[in-house]
Order: structure tokens, then C-alpha cells, then sequence
């Protein structure tokens, strides 16, 4: 297995993601999009105000990032004095899927954390390019898994075929102190999804 796969990590979580999925339809107003793609929202924005619940889900992550890298890492928020949230949520509606991309530079780690995930509603998978050969690796996206990677690590997530949404939230973890967090933020869909 390539080096970049054996940086795939995963651990099934003790929570109750209702919390934050009523949070997250109680506080929906306040929700901001990034971009569309393929005519669907590809990230939604929800101030950490709203969704405290989450700190839960970073620390549990930052805690299983020792065993990846061996350094610790944290999820930049506003619960932590930054001035932007570095987290979002990802819902796929029927039909709906997620492009081949990776995210950003000076991340060091990226994190899912699957909050409500129906049945055949698609399974994430990465891809490695080597001597002109892609090489995919696909894992099944399960309800209350945190799943973290290698934030060059390009990844896509199928089709969701079933007739109900997908609910995940999506994170960047950094190495402090992060120089280039400051630096701006938004992301470039020319850059990140292929």
C-alpha cells in the first residue's frame, strides 16, 4: 500500500450527532455557501457560535492525529480566538455527489466526521497518481466515524444513491504555530477540486 493511504485513519466516535444536526437546522439562517459545483453548494458555513458541539469532534480528532503524525495539531475556530471557523458541513442531497480534490496548503491533516450517512449514500475514495497510474483506495462512510488524512491527499466522494441526505462535517487540522492560516483563507475550486 502507497505511503499516502497508510496516512488514513479512522475511529467510530460516542456522540449523538442530533445535537448538532439540530443546531444545524435551528441556526440554518445564519449558514453561508462557498461555491457550486455540478449545481450543488459544495461547502456550508455555520459559525461556531451556533455549533459549540463540534469542539467534541476536533479534540477527539487533534487526539487521534498524534497517531498519524506524531505532533499535536488543532482545528482552527473562532472558540479559539481565530477570526474565521476552519470547518464545514457537506450535505448531499439524492443524486448529488463530490468531485476528485484536495485542500489546502499548509493543512496538515483533513478530517470528516459523518453525522448522518443513509444507506448506499456514498463512500469516500482517494486516488494517488504514480509513473502516469492512478491508484484508488475507497472507504464506507459510516455514521459517527471521524476519518482523518493527509490534506494532499486527493479524495472524492460517489454518488448518493439513496433518497435521503448525506450530512458530514469537514475540517482542516494545522501544526501551530500556522503561518499560513493568516494568509487568507477562501479556497480556489481551480485549485482544489479537479
Amino acid at each position: 500500500m502507497f505511503r499516502q493511504f497508510k496516512k488514513i485513519k479512522s475511529k467510530k466516535l460516542d456522540f449523538n450527532n442530533a445535537v448538532i444536526l439540530n443546531s444545524f437546522n435551528k441556526f440554518s439562517k445564519y449558514v453561508s455557501f462557498s461555491h457550486k459545483i455540478n449545481n450543488r453548494w459544495e461547502n456550508q458555513y455555520l459559525d461556531f457560535a451556533y455549533v459549540r458541539e463540534v469542539n467534541y469532534i476536533f479534540r477527539q480528532a487533534c487526539h487521534l492525529s498524534r497517531d498519524l503524525i506524531k505532533n499535536p495539531l488543532i482545528v482552527p475556530n473562532k472558540g479559539l480566538g481565530f477570526d474565521r471557523d476552519e470547518f464545514w458541513f457537506n450535505i448531499a442531497k439524492p443524486g448529488e455527489s463530490t468531485g476528485w480534490h484536495d485542500h489546502k496548503k499548509g493543512s496538515i491533516l483533513s478530517g470528516v466526521y459523518y453525522l448522518k450517512v443513509p444507506q448506499n449514500s456514498g463512500n469516500i475514495c482517494f486516488r494517488i497518481k504514480q509513473d502516469k497510474k492512478w491508484y484508488f483506495y475507497e472507504t464506507e462512510s459510516r455514521e459517527n466515524m471521524l476519518l482523518l488524512f493527509d490534506s494532499k491527499l486527493e479524495h472524492s466522494v460517489r454518488k448518493n444513491l439513496s433518497n435521503q441526505k448525506r450530512v458530514s462535517i469537514a475540517f482542516n487540522l494545522y501544526k501551530l504555530p500556522i503561518s499560513s492560516f493568516s494568509n487568507g483563507g477562501n479556497y480556489s475550486k481551480e485549485k482544489f477540486y479537479l
